[in-house]
């Protein structure tokens, strides 16, 4: 059975299952270059179906608000956003208006994005039907894209996509597994708890639409002049630099909105709003104080949450999707809890790996046998024809090594920042080597180097450490044996690592958020690392996405040059060929 799933909430996305295995998935926003692009992803589909053609067509979320991809409203900027809560939600919440979002912001509207106006303009937003007929008219769309038959079209709801994803993506199989999902918003909920039995039975033990620690997490990063859908995870990385005294008042604030009960969530006080209540509320309180107080009342909800699960079920496998899923330091302490054996956090669980989700889901309730883990997340187009034009030739020092990752690595030795675009792109957001920038993990200098010349990023972010699997107890405080192939997860570190790879690991409390990587996963990066290991003594690499800041990672050859080109990066891997800036 060949399954072609697609997802059209924020960061559109394609994917395909064939064999009972997921072949390819790839986002629109690599094709289009609009960061978090919620349209119709044409390009991906086009790619994800261009071998054989599906016998089935997916998409995720049953009751999708058209307003999603009409006004493309994760694209917003900060700006945006503040000018739609005070013109749009204020009045409509606190004033009772009857207002209309499109009739209040028509210029955002865009009726011209595939397949065009006419399409589009079917749909009357003043309608109460209008989420109906975008479901059918999603249909459409693919059909008349694929010449497909409208009645192998079939929707999955959004949180069991989530479910089946953190599920079938994780390599448990032979256990009882508890599937954990939490996010904004979804059909008939924002969290969920699912059961997992080896003789493929599955039991929904909890669901509510009251779980709003994802909303609350959005408009925080609001409050705090960040962008929502986008920024969440820097309001991650600024937690731990708040002290108690000034991330206590915060917390307590936020205490006040859920509760724990037994394996259910519940709201104490429902706010008619989570920008204005919340807004008022942290008067006078410090920035970094609100990203502390947040971070750590969301790691307490979920460890309660999850350790509670466990206690009545039994269950000590752990899998967690939906874009809460993406705070991979409440997911290290999740990973905490005594009565937790494993825990698996698949790649990108936000939106765009319901494409994936969805294969999965079909899969199981078509109650198809040995369907088989996500082995590997490098899903996308590979350009390995790549022909090097005479205007590179004439522009820069090159040398053709082939895959020679002792050149590279010597490079890296020399203090340079190099770019790689080797192989099948990686699906979601983590460059996993493939779309990458890598350095020398042990030199704090190159951080500022890089944000300064490339990245342009917040200085309190930290960069990632690509680690060899066979060094993880060298860096990593890993007393369970976790796997970290994704950089899903993040760890404390030891004082080798606050030493070797200090480049890599967070300023204020020393975590990372590493790519634990084997041989036989990527053999050409892991050699890098491992030539790298062989002049150093250090098994790690530093390993951030390759692309412009605000700008999704590179797809195409041409995207790599444009990057190479408008940034400070010193060295580019392309075509079996190292290209540097060197006269």
């Amino acid at each position: 059975m060949n399954l072609l799933g697609i997802s059209m909430d924020s960061n559109s996305s394609a994917a395909y299952m064939m064999n009972n295995e997921i072949v390819s998935a790839v986002s629109e926003e690599r094709y289009n270059k609009i960061k978090n692009y919620a349209g119709y992803p044409k390009k991906s589909v086009e790619y994800c179906s261009s071998v054989v053609k599906p016998d089935k067509i997916l998409f995720s979320t049953i009751n999708a608000p058209p307003l999603m991809v009409l006004a493309h409203k994760p694209r917003r900027t900060v700006d945006e956003k503040i000018d739609e809560m005070e013109r749009y939600w204020l009045r409509k919440l606190y004033m009772e208006e009857k207002v209309k979002y499109h009739e209040i912001f028509p210029e955002k509207i865009d009726y011209e994005q595939y397949p065009g106006r006419k399409f589009w303009e079917e749909i009357d937003l003043n309608s109460d039907e209008c989420v109906e007929k975008y479901r059918e008219m999603r249909k459409r769309i693919v059909s008349e894209h694929l010449d497909f038959p409208l009645n192998d079209i079939d929707f999955i709801e959004h949180h069991l996509a989530h479910s089946m994803y953190a599920y079938y993506a994780s390599p448990f199989r032979d256990v009882p597994v508890l599937s954990f999902t939490a996010d904004g918003w979804g059909d008939y909920g924002n969290a969920s708890l699912r059961l997992f039995t080896p003789n493929g039975h599955v039991e929904k033990l909890m669901e509510t639409s009251q779980m709003t620690l994802g909303r609350l997490y959005r408009f925080i990063t609001l409050i705090l002049n960040m962008k929502p859908w986008e920024h969440e995870y820097k309001v991650m990385g600024l937690a731990p630099y708040s002290v108690k005294y000034h991330w206590e008042k915060p917390y307590k604030i936020f205490k006040e909105l859920l509760e724990v009960d037994g394996m259910n969530i519940r709201l104490k006080d429902k706010p008619r709003d989570y920008y204005f209540y919340f807004k008022e509320r942290l008067k006078g309180c410090r920035f970094d104080g609100i990203a502390g107080g947040i971070q750590r009342y969301a790691e307490e909800i979920l460890v309660k949450w999850v350790s509670n699960a466990i206690n009545e079920t039994g269950v000590d496998h752990v899998v967690f999707s939906g874009g809460v899923a993406m705070n991979c330091k409440a997911m290290m302490e999740i990973s905490k809890i005594h009565k937790l054996k494993k825990i698996f956090v698949p790649p990108s669980g936000s939106d765009e790996s319901l494409a994936i989700g969805v294969c999965y889901a079909k899969a199981h309730e078509m109650e198809i046998k040995n369907i088989k883990p996500l082995k590997t997340i490098y899903l996308g187009p590979d350009y390995h024809s790549f022909e090097l034009s005479q205007r590179l030739k004439n522009k820069y020092k090159y040398m053709h090594i082939g895959l020679n990752p002792r050149k590279i690595a010597f490079e890296i030795l020399k203090g340079k920042i190099i770019s790689l675009h080797h192989g099948r792109m990686e699906f979601g957001a983590r460059a996993l080597g493939n779309r990458s920038i890598i350095a020398d993990p042990r030199k704090v200098e190159i951080v500022k180097k890089i944000n300064r010349k490339i990245k342009k990023r917040d200085f309190w972010m930290p960069f990632c450490p690509s680690i060899l699997h066979e060094r993880v107890n060298d860096y990593l405080l890993n007393p369970k044996g976790l796997e970290s192939p994704f950089m899903t997860m993040a760890f404390e570190t030891t004082k080798e690592a606050q030493k070797d790879i200090i480049a890599t690991l967070h300023p204020a409390d020393y975590t990372c958020r590493p790519q634990i990587i084997k041989k036989e996963e990527n053999p050409f990066f892991y050699s890098i690392i491992k030539s790298f290991e062989h002049y150093t003594g250090v098994g790690a690499l530093l390993n951030t996405s390759f692309n412009l800041h605000g700008y999704p990672i590179v797809n195409t050859p041409e995207d790599a040059l444009h990057v190479f080109e408008q940034s400070k990066i010193d060295s580019l891997f392309l075509g079996d060929n190292l290209f540097t800036k060197e006269h």
